[in-house]
């Protein structure tokens, strides 16, 4: 009997990368220590603090329990009572495992705008290490577009009636830029877009008869007649 093939071997899948565990998200200390000067408590009364403090143990809670998606939406709940750092870094936590990188990184960066001091120190570095990782799953963009009344969207989504600009944040890959205006020809670019990348892009509209060129066969206008009443003498001329 001929001899059974050996299975193909399979291609090695990529390993994803991990999310933060729930063990590095802050506590309910980082809330609670300081007194009323701290400049991020600065107008948020007792009574949105303590509001925020339940809010808050109650993400904490979720998070530690994977609900990662239950515990973003308490966090942000939280975060209208008081917008404290801590809140905004454990936030960022549960983006991360939801594979939300720009909010994540958004949020990373309010969580460190007063340094330790409502955040311990580990946790402090823990948000700039992190940040460091998520650069390399975002771009920038800059769309511009002068043409006024034309409606420029990206990824689908309308962000701005020209004239105007938008900048944000993306993801890292291919995004479509349209710019739109009834009686100009629709301009539609889809550029791939790298790690780290600052792509920058201005959409310009024109209508059919501003891209329409017309050419003469000669610069000077009187060549053709000159031709046309040489080679008229040169039939007479035959007919004689």
């Amino acid at each position: 009997p001929a001899p059974t093939p050996a299975p193909e071997p399979k291609a090695p899948q990529p390993t994803p990368t991990p999310g933060p565990t729930t063990g590095e998200k802050a506590g309910d200390d980082s809330l609670q220590k300081g007194g009323d000067n701290r400049p991020w408590a600065v107008g948020i009364s007792v009574e949105r603090q303590k509001q925020a403090l339940i809010e808050f143990r109650e993400g904490n809670s979720q998070l530690n329990d994977g609900l990662f998606a239950r515990a973003s939406e308490t966090y942000r709940k939280a975060l209208t009572a008081w917008p404290h750092p801590a809140i905004h870094y454990n936030l960022a936590l549960a983006q991360m495992n939801l594979d939300q990188p720009i909010e994540a990184f958004e949020n990373f960066q309010k969580a460190i705008v007063y340094g330790d001091a409502p955040l311990q120190k580990d946790k402090l570095e823990h948000a700039k290490e992190y940040m460091l990782l998520l650069e390399k799953q975002i771009a920038h963009i800059e769309v511009s577009c002068d043409k006024p009344g034309a409606k420029v969207s990206v990824d689908g989504k309308e962000v701005f009636v020209a004239p105007g600009k938008h900048t944000a944040r993306v993801r890292i890959g291919r995004h479509t830029f349209v710019a739109d205006k009834k009686g100009y020809q629709t301009r539609i670019n889809a550029p791939f877009i790298g790690p780290g990348e600052h792509f920058r892009m201005e959409q310009k509209l024109y209508k059919d008869e501003e891209l329409t060129r017309y050419n003469r066969r000669w610069d000077a206008i009187w060549v053709p007649y000159a031709v046309l009443g040489t080679g008229a003498a040169i039939g007479l001329g035959g007919v004689a």
